[in-house]
């Protein structure tokens, strides 16, 4: 609707500067992104397990359908 002009510079702005000391992280700053990044690699973990689980879970009931339980084969589980 209206036209936008685009402005450049020449200057580079810079990237870092010196850091005070109320800018700086602190030890529960640490802690708390430790314990983040443990629970995140948890998360994983359990999510590894479960999906291995799940598998070896849904084999058996076939087995334990098919085989162990010859009149129950072909009918659903409740």
């Amino acid at each position: 609707m209206y036209p936008v002009e685009i402005q450049m510079s020449t200057t580079i702005a810079p990237t870092a500067e010196i850091v005070g000391a109320k800018d700086r992280v602190t030890v529960y700053g640490w802690k708390a992104l430790a314990g983040s990044v443990i629970g995140y690699a948890m998360d994983g973990f359990d999510m590894l397990i479960l999906g291995f689980m799940l598998a070896s879970i849904y084999v058996l009931d076939i087995i334990a359908t098919v085989f162990l339980i010859p009149e129950l084969k072909g009918k659903e589980l409740e």
